[in-house]
């Protein structure tokens, strides 16, 4: 009878961990508790540490967004007065390494431009690009999703 070994870890854990409650060890006990319960946390579900790792980067980049105030390409260009039509992730939201996240958005003046956030940790983000684009690249980029497109550009004539 063969096991997964990556299912068997989750055993050992709980194992170690009633054994260290037996013997008194209760800081070791709760060590080993915690790394069970990452264990055997499914990543979808609201306590999975990975999904409320992302929460607080989604948090922490839609806040730099929010935040952003500055001037560029002659104009001044601020965050909570645009309207954000799509956002793309550019990394894995999961790895270790910096999230890198595009918006793509609308002032209330008309002008469309992409901004770029890398997020560091979890909590860290800024905004470090700005980009101006013109309505055609955004009806473009907006194509990809048609219900994105209609809310900004009308429904599109039927091929």
């Amino acid at each position: 009878m063969s096991q997964n070994p990556k299912a068997l870890i989750p055993v050992a854990t709980i194992t170690a961990t009633m054994a260290a409650l037996i013997t008194g060890q209760s800081a070791v006990a709760l060590g080993l508790g915690l790394i069970s319960w990452c264990l055997l946390i499914p990543e979808k579900s609201p306590y999975s540490i990975k999904r409320l790792a992302g929460e607080y980067r989604r948090q922490a980049a839609k806040e730099a967004f929010n935040n952003m105030d500055v001037v560029g390409f002659g104009k001044r260009w601020i965050g909570h007065q645009a309207e954000v039509a799509m956002i793309e992730e550019l990394t894995n939201i999961h790895d270790t390494k910096p999230w890198l996240v595009e918006v793509l958005a609308k002032t209330d003046g008309g002008a469309w431009f992409i901004a770029e956030i890398t997020v560091t940790g979890l909590k860290q983000a800024q905004v470090t690009k700005l980009h101006q684009i013109t309505a055609e690249m955004a009806k473009e980029l907006t194509g990809r999703k048609p219900d994105v497109y209609e809310r900004f550009f009308g429904k599109p004539e039927i091929a």
